[in-house]
């Protein structure tokens, strides 16, 4: 008996050929989408967030009026702060091999081989720069079309230009990538802002606390601690405060808007593909309700009858996972890479 209700059931799908074809790639393009953005949810935040957190984040950073090692240092001297560095941010016209200028945020640190908080990682070319070199992070070297080795002119505020050498790329999950900026990053030492008559002393201030990394108020009352008794009582002044949500990169929030809107898609249409299946099967048992008499009369239990047409659909989903998964698969390397 057993034989025969699968031989009907491999009938009815190899005789309807069109139907099961239908059916397969509808539930496979539901598995397909749900599969892609589950996947690309791991990648793009649970992997985007560990790759993040291994880069030592600031817990917060502030922009403050020039200071030198010296605040660098009280402030790390206090109990609450764990680890403080300071940077110099510096805008320059970056001109382009096709013609035309783009602002140029270039990031300056005593020494590239020694910076703790907020992380950048070498990625082409020389690392650290020399004198006269500068870096630019990854995506933009790719956006501007530039090749490692060659010279680029960059302009500072007063009009004047000079001639640098792009030694190299870096990585830095810290600044915004090309194509979601208008401001693009790069990485100078402290002489290279010396010789573009640029100041060297630092005007950032990264920061992480002593303890209770993860508590966002616990952060926010450090810092304004910090500001407080060790920057404003000694006379500097501080421009912007930034706090990001501990643990999370800074475009994580982005990132789960725009896979929440594709999940909800990829939800629908597989629940369009099991509304086909239902549809699909009833019209079947509709159509076979002689054989199905026919069955129940020589002995078929109401059991049996339904155990063929769950065999069907069954049969239907493995099909479409055969199809699916790796199509998923691939579907997520490609969403992922355009994505990042």
């Amino acid at each position: 008996m057993l034989l025969i209700r699968w031989r009907k059931v491999l009938r009815e799908l190899w005789n309807n050929k069109a139907r099961t074809l239908l059916v397969v790639m509808s539930i496979a393009v539901g598995v397909f989408a749900v599969g892609t953005i589950a996947n690309s949810w791991v990648v793009l935040i649970n992997d985007l967030n560990t790759a993040y957190l291994a880069t030592n984040p600031a817990s917060a950073t502030l922009r403050v009026s020039a200071f030198d090692e010296d605040l660098v240092n009280a402030v790390e001297s206090r109990r609450d702060i764990a680890q403080a560095e300071g940077r110099q941010s510096a805008i320059v016209k970056l001109y382009l091999p096709e013609g035309g200028t783009v602002n140029l945020n270039l990031l300056a640190v005593e020494d590239f081989t020694d910076v703790a908080i907020s992380q950048m990682t070498p990625e082409e070319g020389a690392w650290p720069p020399n004198s006269r070199q500068i870096l630019l992070e990854r995506s933009w070297l790719a956006e501007f079309g530039l090749t490692i080795g060659e010279q680029v002119t960059v302009e500072t505020a007063d009009g004047r230009t000079y001639q640098l050498d792009l030694a190299g790329s870096a990585h830095d999950l810290h600044v915004i990538s090309a194509g979601n900026s208008e401001v693009a990053t790069g990485y100078a030492t402290l002489d290279t802002l010396n010789y573009l008559g640029l100041p060297t002393t630092f005007n950032t201030l990264y920061l992480t606390v002593a303890q209770n990394a993860t508590d966002q108020a616990y952060i926010t009352q450090v810092v304004t601690e910090v500001k407080e008794q060790t920057l404003e009582r000694n006379g500097f002044t501080v421009l912007s405060t930034t706090i990001p949500t501990p643990g999370e990169a800074f475009l994580t929030v982005i990132i789960q808007a725009v896979l929440g809107v594709l999940a909800v898609v990829g939800l629908f249409s597989l629940v369009l593909s099991g509304a086909l299946v239902l549809n699909t099967v009833s019209a079947v048992v509709t159509r076979q309700l002689r054989e199905i008499g026919v069955m129940k009369s020589i002995g078929g239990e109401r059991g049996q009858i339904i155990e063929i047409y769950l065999a069907s659909v069954t049969i239907y989903g493995l099909l479409s996972l055969v199809i699916a998964i790796p199509l998923a698969v691939v579907g997520t390397r490609a969403f992922t890479q355009a994505f990042a």
